[in-house]
C-alpha cells in the first residue's frame, strides 16, 4: 500500500509540475501570485511601510488632527479674551448743525449769535471694560484651554500607538493564515490521494466498506478544513488592506 501511495504522490507531483510549467510559459509577461505556493511576505510592502501607510490613511487620525487644530484655536481665543474689553472708537458724520456762541463785553449784556451750516464732525476715544471675573479667572481659563490642546495631542499619539499594534497583529495574522492554508491544502491533497487508492482497493474487493467510509470522511474533513483556512486567509488579507489603505492585488490565483 505504501508503494501505491508513493506512486500516486509521484504522479500528482508530475502533473502539478507540468501544469505550473505550462502556466509559467503562458504567463511569462504576467507573473501571478499563488497563495498556496508563493510567500506573501515577499509580495507585499514591508511591515514598517504598512504601518506608515496605515497612519497616513487613517480617518480616525485625521479626525484627531482636526481636533488638535480646533483645540489650538480655542486656546488662542481664550488667551486673547481680554482684548474684547479693550478698544477705541472713531466716529465721523456729515450734516447740518446749529452753532451757538455768545459775546460778552465788560458790563454789557451777552449777545447770543446762532448760525446753521453743513459740515463734517468727528470724534475719537478709547475704552477699557474688564469684568472682575475675567481678571480672576483668566489664568484658569488659559490653562484649561492649554490642557485641552495637550489632551488632543495625547489622544493622537495614543491612536498612532493603537494603529501600529493593529497593523503588526494583522500582518502576522495574514502570514499565519497563509501557512495554515498551505497545511490544509497539503492535507487535502494527501486525503485525495488516499481516497483514490481506497476506491481502487474497494473496487478490487481488498478494502472493507467501513474503511472506505472512513477515508471518505477524512476527505470531507480535509476539504472543509481547507475551505475554512482559505476563508480566514482572505479575511486577514482584506482587513490588512483596509487598515493600511493599500491594495495588494494578489488574490487573482486563489480558487
Amino acid at each position: 500500500m505504501n508503494k501505491i501511495f508513493k506512486f500516486y504522490l509521484l504522479i500528482l507531483t508530475l502533473v502539478s509540475g507540468f501544469n505550473l510549467f505550462g502556466q509559467n510559459t503562458n504567463e511569462q509577461n504576467e507573473p501571478t501570485f499563488d497563495p498556496i505556493i508563493d510567500d506573501i511576505a515577499k509580495h507585499i510592502p514591508p511591515l514598517e511601510a504598512l504601518i506608515d501607510s496605515a497612519i497616513a490613511n487613517s480617518p480616525y487620525l485625521k479626525f484627531r488632527d482636526a481636533a488638535i487644530v480646533v483645540s489650538h484655536y480655542k486656546y488662542l481665543n481664550d488667551k486673547n479674551q481680554l482684548l474684547r474689553d479693550i478698544g477705541f472708537s472713531i466716529e465721523w458724520r456729515y450734516g447740518r448743525f446749529d452753532n451757538w456762541s455768545s459775546n460778552e463785553g465788560g458790563g454789557t449784556i451777552p449777545v447770543v449769535v446762532g448760525s446753521t451750516r453743513d459740515e463734517w464732525r468727528y470724534g475719537a476715544g478709547a475704552y477699557i471694560k474688564i469684568p472682575l471675573f475675567d481678571i480672576t479667572n483668566r489664568k484658569t481659563t488659559i490653562n484649561l484651554a492649554k490642557k485641552e490642546v495637550e489632551q488632543a495631542i495625547n489622544h493622537r499619539n495614543e491612536l498612532i500607538h493603537e494603529i501600529r499594534k493593529d497593523v503588526i497583529v494583522q500582518y502576522n495574522e495574514l502570514l499565519m493564515r497563509q501557512k495554515l492554508m498551505k497545511i490544509a491544502s497539503d492535507n487535502q491533497i494527501t486525503a485525495e490521494i488516499q481516497l483514490r487508492m481506497a476506491e481502487k482497493q474497494f473496487q478490487n474487493g481488498q478494502l472493507p466498506l467501513g474503511e472506505m467510509a472512513r477515508m471518505m470522511d477524512l476527505m470531507a474533513r480535509a476539504k472543509a478544513e481547507y475551505e475554512q483556512q482559505k476563508t480566514a486567509f482572505v479575511v486577514a488579507y482584506s482587513l490588512l488592506e483596509i487598515t493600511t489603505g493599500v491594495k495588494f492585488n494578489l488574490l487573482n490565483k486563489l480558487q
